[in-house]
């Protein structure tokens, strides 16, 4: 059996008189298995007829060769139009996401107690945990601060933020990202039945926090 480097030197040698096909060629230059010395003299010394015959395999496996490349070039370019469909549905997404987060922080903050009649906010919100590694280099280190930040905010405006289902809605307005869709379900199970507790996966927002 031919070592790797006698392999590779036939490979090399054949190349030699395969300018013609250059896809070939270029195949025979990593190594070929066996002595390709006849099929060499053949193409260099053998009567014309012969070559041509031989020129004609090579002919026809380079067009092979190519076409299995166009075939691979063109699969390989509908993949990427589709990943890059797919990262702009995803973005599109995100922000509206942010958007209606957005929106709903605004609108709880609107919420105040009535009673008082002081709708105006003292605190400030911290920034939306993303909950994501990828994003946050001490994701725990950050949601520590973050869930602080927010405990403040609660204390501060109690007279906006005066009953279970505002605070929880308000900490579903602060999320993004994996801290968000990890816990969609159970944020709108929420805020579609404000009236009936029973339905909530969280009674309280400290649980919200815990989990």
């Amino acid at each position: 059996m031919a070592t790797p480097e006698q392999q590779q030197q036939w490979g090399e040698a054949l190349a030699t008189v395969l300018d013609a096909w250059p896809q070939i060629r270029d195949l025979c230059k990593t190594g070929v298995s066996s002595d390709p010395t006849p099929v060499v003299k053949t193409l260099t010394s053998s009567p014309a007829d012969q070559q041509t015959s031989l020129s004609a395999i090579f002919t026809l496996l380079e067009v092979a060769i190519t076409h299995i490349r166009n075939l691979a070039d063109a699969d390989l370019l509908e993949m990427q139009e589709k990943a890059t469909k797919a990262q702009l549905k995803e973005e599109a997404y995100k922000e509206k996401v942010d958007e209606l987060t957005t929106a709903l922080a605004r609108a709880v903050t609107l919420r105040g107690n009535n009673s008082g009649g002081n709708y105006k906010r003292i605190s400030t919100d911290p920034e939306k945990f993303p909950g994501t590694e990828k994003v946050i280099s001490n994701p725990q280190q950050q949601y520590l601060t973050w869930r602080s930040q927010l405990l403040s905010v609660f204390g501060r405006d109690k007279h906006i933020f005066n009953t279970e289902y505002l605070r929880i809605q308000h900490i579903a307005s602060l999320l993004k990202d994996d801290a968000y869709d990890n816990h969609r379900e159970h944020f709108e199970t929420i805020t579609l039945n404000e009236e009936d507790q029973s339905q909530w996966y969280w009674q309280i927002s400290q649980d919200v926090f815990a989990e």
